[in-house]
Order: structure tokens, then C-alpha cells, then sequence
């Protein structure tokens, strides 16, 4: 009897850090989302300001780096990716990739000012854009991916023009 109870608070014992770690990896997806999320307002608010200046261009590059970045927390942390697509998966992805991603004439429109006399003047990632966003496509799970090529304000193929 004494056995099975030493085995039983052993098996918890061991079970809760990794129910923890779980949980703050949970933490971590949606501070992830939050944080894409934050950079594309900063950007999206310094958008019409032309000619843009070092901070225009320093949250333009955020943006654009803070997907690069999520991209490569993903791939190098499996426990990571499978908890930030269990959250994704909870998202609304209607209300949710608008705050994400930039459409099409958005992107265009941050082209076009990003170009000046056949020069182009921002951070090379914004041409990398598509890439980025396949890449971020390809980290997850089949049933998000499906969800998220299915939902018009995520398309990838908005972009291309």
C-alpha cells in the first residue's frame, strides 16, 4: 500500500514540471501571436508617412524580421510548434490574419513607397514576403494549414500580382 502511494505522488512529481513547461509554452505561442500582432500595428501606422525616416524603416524591418523570427522558433523547437498550433488552431482566422498579415494592397502600397527611382529603399525582408509567409504556412499542422489556405484574409496568392 505504502508502495503504490510512493509511486503514485512520484509519477505527479514527475508529471507536473512537464505539465508546466507545457503550459508556458502556451504562454509563449500566444505572446507570439500578440507580439506579430503589435508589429503590424506599428507598422501599419507609420505606412502613409512619406518618404519614410529610421522609424518608419526601423518598424517596417520589425514587422518584417518578427515573422522571419517566428518562422525560425518554430522549426527549431517542436514542442514550441506543436503548442503555438494548438493555439492557432483556437484562433478565428476571419478576424485574426487581417491583424497578421497585410493584404494585397497594403503590401503594394508599401512596395510603391518603398521604391524611389528604380531604388528600392526598405528592408530587403519586404520582398521576401511571400517566402516568409509560405514558410510560416509550412510550420503548421495539416488542419491549420488547410483552415488557412481556406480562409480569404489569409490567402497567400493575395499578394501576387
Amino acid at each position: 500500500m505504502k508502495l503504490s502511494k510512493i509511486v503514485i505522488y512520484l509519477s505527479l512529481f514527475l508529471a507536473l514540471p512537464g505539465f508546466a513547461f507545457g503550459q508556458a509554452r502556451v504562454r509563449e505561442s500566444k505572446q507570439l501571436i500578440k507580439l506579430l500582432e503589435a508589429k503590424k500595428e506599428a507598422f501599419m501606422n507609420q505606412i502613409d508617412n512619406t518618404p519614410y525616416r529610421g522609424e518608419q524603416h526601423s518598424a517596417i524591418k520589425g514587422y518584417f524580421e518578427n515573422i522571419d523570427e517566428l518562422n525560425g522558433s518554430l522549426s527549431d523547437d517542436w514542442r514550441l510548434n506543436k503548442r503555438f498550433n494548438e493555439v492557432f488552431s483556437e484562433l478565428d482566422f476571419v478576424a485574426s490574419c487581417p491583424k497578421l498579415w497585410l493584404n494585397a494592397e497594403t503590401y503594394q502600397r508599401l512596395v510603391k513607397n518603398c521604391t524611389k527611382n528604380r531604388y528600392f529603399l526598405c528592408s530587403e525582408k519586404v520582398k521576401e514576403y511571400e517566402k516568409l509567409k509560405e514558410s510560416f504556412r509550412k510550420q503548421l499542422d495539416e488542419s491549420n494549414r488547410k483552415r488557412f489556405e481556406a480562409t480569404q484574409e489569409c490567402n497567400l496568392r493575395e499578394v501576387s500580382q
